[in-house]
């Protein structure tokens, strides 16, 4: 009998058999539902090169990832902005240096975008992102949406449409979607706006994974060998004070312990005895998670860069930043 079941084999359950091996744990089994280990990240292939169709960004605050990745050996290489960015809001283009769009703003624009910044920084001053819900405005800043925030208190329709455009990039949510309390508690866990949006050194985009963020992700799954056991999806957890009895279609697995690392909308698919509490129940039962089509275009060789242009567009409806990692050689 295992010490410990770890439900999920994304990053978070790789992650916690990590720790327990650390702990001198050894005695542990990895449950993942899928034929594939990874969670949010996945491996892909395009034009004979290894891709990420999940995650592959590393940003500065991400410090464990880097930690992983130079105990693993997997070296990254910064995001391309040698050139001129595209950017098109509400009909009017502009081409900037870099990630530089502040050509398509006007000077009242940019004039509302500081204090836009201020009132941010401001509101975040407050927040404690180990407890955002102790923040004193908590209540009031979770019962609106950034949408509604924006209508208040933005009044360029230009940069309207950028903050929707920011919501959707980062949460890949609309901002009607997000909460103004999430979408601070995200900012502030993240170094800031400018940190989150930004592809240059210090920025959230910046570097990529040569053979993918995913590679990382396989190098842990290969140390556990028969540990990890795939396509057994938990139907049901029998946990007490005396230890837990995991359930799959095929096999039963009892232990001290469980650890489940799967996102809070999968939970509910999971039947537990005794029951979850009722606030953790209605908390997984009403979290979303965001939604985004992301799709990889191969070319010979990187054509825009002779032309003075990035790859890096920000269209009228969505944002999207087309950073592709090609080899040197290209």
């Amino acid at each position: 009998m295992p010490q410990v079941v770890i439900v999920g084999a994304g990053f978070a359950g790789l992650s916690a058999a990590r720790r327990l091996q650390a702990r001198g744990i050894d005695d542990f089994v990895v449950l993942e539902a899928r034929p594939r280990i990874g969670g949010r990240t996945k491996p892909g292939q395009i034009a004979g090169l290894d891709i990420d169709l999940g995650g592959m960004w590393m940003g500065p605050t991400q410090t464990r990832l880097k930690a992983l990745a130079a105990e693993y050996g997997v070296e990254s290489y910064p995001t391309w902005l040698d050139g001129a960015c595209v950017a098109r809001i509400e009909g009017k283009e502009h081409h900037g240096p870099g990630e530089d769009i502040d050509g398509i703003f006007s000077a009242a624009d940019k004039a509302q975008y500081l204090w836009l910044q201020r009132r941010l920084i401001a509101l975040d001053r407050d927040l404690d992102v180990d407890a955002p819900w102790s923040h004193p405005r908590a209540a009031e800043l979770d019962s609106m949406t950034v949408e509604s925030w924006l209508c208040r208190n933005v009044r360029s329709r230009r940069l309207r449409s950028l903050f929707r455009l920011l919501c959707v990039a980062l949460l890949c949510a609309e901002a009607s979607q997000v909460s103004m309390l999430c979408f601070l508690y995200y900012v502030k866990s993240g170094d800031g706006l400018d940190v989150l949006v930004s592809a240059a050194e210090g920025g959230a985009q910046n570097h990529l994974f040569h053979g993918g963020l995913h590679s990382i992700g396989q190098a842990m799954a290969d140390e556990l060998d028969d540990r990890l056991v795939l396509e057994q999806p938990v139907e049901r957890i029998d946990w007490s004070d005396d230890g837990v009895s995991v359930h799959t279609s095929s096999a039963d697995y009892d232990a001290r312990a469980a650890i489940v690392a799967v996102p809070p909308t999968l939970i509910p698919k999971i039947e537990f005895d005794p029951f979850l509490p009722q606030p953790r129940q209605r908390l997984n039962q009403r979290l979303a998670m965001g939604s985004v089509i992301k799709f990889w275009v191969a070319y010979e060789r990187p054509f825009w860069r002779d032309q003075g242009f990035t790859g890096t567009t920000c269209p009228a409806r969505r944002a999207s930043t087309s950073h592709l990692p090609v080899p040197e050689s290209a």
